[in-house]
């Protein structure tokens, strides 16, 4: 029986340089988009799998800040891929949602009394959205095994079209709060990604499919 394992990754990162002045400003870069070694899946010293019980801590900010940081005192990244085996057709798989501890740091010397864990907070805020997306996706999936259409073109249609609406959807963030500043907006943010987190809790098991 021939036996064809390919990975697709979806591999979404995203990079939050929280930059201090009269208040906390908070940006990320833009998605990149490449792929990770099947091995570097499993890597748990490295990457945090999301977890509804576990926030994450300034502990789990591993990386030493980069020489051009400048005022940068935090950069975060995380992200959601799709894992998928083939064989004689038939397709298989799992969703992960993971945050990247090797590559996200923060200078917590820098950051005075109880902000750091109001910075801690946004950024959980984009990881959240990162499960969120990672249960849309899985949402999709459960469609197109429904009506018998789950094949590699169309799950490639789906992450292009989910990787814009992630994309946009993390820039409307940091607009509306301001990256942070705003704190009304931040607290409405918080109230609106735990909602949809309910809302599409029945898509929350993507393990394995």
């Amino acid at each position: 029986m021939a036996r064809l394992i390919k990975l697709l990754m979806l591999q979404l990162f995203l990079a939050a340089a929280i930059i201090i002045t009269s208040a906390f400003k908070i940006q990320y870069n833009q998605l990149i988009i490449s792929e990770i070694p099947a091995s570097a899946l499993s890597n748990k010293k490295k990457l945090i799998d999301w977890n509804k019980h576990y926030k994450l801590s300034k502990s789990d900010f591993k990386a030493r800040a980069s020489k051009f940081s400048g005022n940068s005192v935090a950069n975060t990244y995380s992200g959601y891929g799709i894992s998928i085996t083939s064989v004689d057709g038939e397709i298989s798989g799992s969703i992960f949602v993971r945050f990247n501890r090797s590559k996200s740091w923060i200078k917590s010397k820098e950051i005075n009394g109880d902000n750091i864990n109001y910075i801690l907070s946004h950024e959980q805020l984009h990881f959240d959205i990162c499960e969120i997306f990672g249960r849309k996706l899985y949402k999709e999936i459960v469609r197109l095994k429904k009506e018998n259409k789950l094949k590699e073109k169309y799950i490639n249609k789906i992450q292009s079209r989910l990787k814009k609406e992630y994309s946009d959807y993390q820039d409307i963030y940091d607009s509306e709060t301001n990256h942070s500043i705003n704190k009304e907006e931040q607290l409405r943010w918080n109230k609106k990604v735990a909602r949809e987190l309910e809302e599409l809790s029945e898509y929350a098991n993507y393990g394995n499919w």
